[in-house]
C-alpha cells in the first residue's frame, strides 16, 4: 500500500471510531426511584397496615371458589370505602375485589371470574398472593 494511502485510512479510521464511541453514548438511561407513602409532597398518610384473607373452599375441598379481604389500619380498624379499588393477585392472574359496605370487606368470586369451579388446588395453583390496594388519587 502506498504511503499516501496509508495517510488518507488515519483519518478515516479516526472519524469510524468516534462515530462509533459517539453512537453508543447516545443510548438513553431510564432512572426509576420508588418513594414510601407520604414521603412527598402533597400524599396522604398511609391507611392500610394489614390485609388479612379468609379463603372459601369448595365441598370437595378441590377449589377455592372465593377470598375475602379484610383491610385494617394499625388500631385493628376496618378501613376502605367503595370508592377504593382492590385487586388480589394470584400467581401474576389478576381479580377485581368488590366492597361490600355492610360488611366492610373486599370480596373475589373466582367462580364469577372465567372460572367455573374456582381456583384448582390440584397443581398448587396458589404460590404468591398479593393483595394490590389503590385508594384516593392524590395531586400535588
Amino acid at each position: 500500500m502506498r504511503r499516501s494511502n496509508k495517510k488518507r485510512l488515519i483519518p478515516l479510521t479516526l472519524a469510524l471510531v468516534l462515530a462509533m464511541v459517539g453512537a453508543a453514548l447516545a443510548v438513553p438511561t431510564i432512572n426509576v426511584h420508588f418513594q414510601e407513602l407520604d414521603a412527598g409532597n402533597g400524599g396522604m398518610p398511609q391507611t392500610v397496615h394489614h390485609a388479612y384473607i379468609d379463603w372459601t373452599l369448595s365441598n370437595d375441598a378441590q377449589y377455592v371458589t372465593s377470598a375475602t379481604i379484610t383491610l385494617t389500619d394499625n388500631q385493628g380498624t376496618k378501613v376502605g370505602t367503595g370508592s377504593d379499588t382492590v385487586y388480589l393477585i394470584i400467581d401474576g392472574q389478576k381479580y377485581l375485589a368488590t366492597y361490600s359496605g355492610s360488611t366492610g370487606v373486599y370480596t373475589v368470586d373466582f367462580t364469577n371470574n372465567g372460572l367455573n369451579n374456582g381456583i384448582s388446588l390440584d397443581n398448587n395453583n396458589l404460590n404468591t398472593v398479593t393483595v394490590v390496594f389503590q385508594g384516593q388519587t392524590v395531586s400535588p
